[in-house]
């Protein structure tokens, strides 16, 4: 995917504008920078894709991520599309708060200490430990499916937030009597 880059000065006024080419292949991100126009960056695109590396691009290969991991798993985790949908937005909220600087976290750099602090930050931003817990699940099945695939030795130990809700349950009509 060709976009434009634009290059501010030291005052922040637009200086100049480049072109970026930009792909995804078997897992590598390829992105070569300073193109003039974007059919030039289109152009490189295509040849990337046919094969033609030429001139070795910038390779960005993060290994195994969260995401990449949900991405890879979805349908063998979740077969239910519903649940599939929440289950990645979950993964997704909680990978976030793993690594603020980095919303992709790599899967071995996930420890204990770093689960710890992000069931903390969701329940300071105001979710029910409820919430959390089932947030967690989640990538207890990431971090599981990590684990099978060799990626990591073990799977961290999860903090389950305990829950201080009372749940309500209504009485029926039979129980009223």
């Amino acid at each position: 995917m060709a976009y434009k880059e634009i290059l501010k000065g030291p005052d922040g006024k637009p200086r100049k504008v480049t072109w970026v080419a930009e792909i995804s292949l078997e897992g590598r991100r390829l992105r070569k920078k300073g193109f003039p126009t974007e059919s030039l960056a289109m152009t490189q695109e295509r040849k990337w894709r046919k094969g033609d590396l030429g001139d070795r691009p910038q390779v960005q290969d993060k290994g195994a991520t969260l995401m990449g991991l949900v991405k890879k798993h979805r349908l063998t985790l979740w077969p239910q599309p519903r649940w599939r949908r929440l289950m990645e937005y979950a993964v997704q909220l909680v990978s976030k708060e793993l690594d603020p600087r980095d919303w992709d976290p790599k899967v071995d750099t996930i420890t204990k200490a770093k689960l710890k602090s992000a069931a903390q930050a969701l329940l300071d931003r105001g979710l029910s430990p409820v919430s959390v817990r089932k947030y967690f699940s989640g990538v207890s099945k990431v971090l599981k499916a990590a684990e099978d695939d060799g990626l990591i030795p073990s799977v961290p130990t999860i903090p389950w937030p305990k829950g201080t809700k009372i749940k309500v349950r209504w009485l029926s009509k039979e129980e009223e009597l």
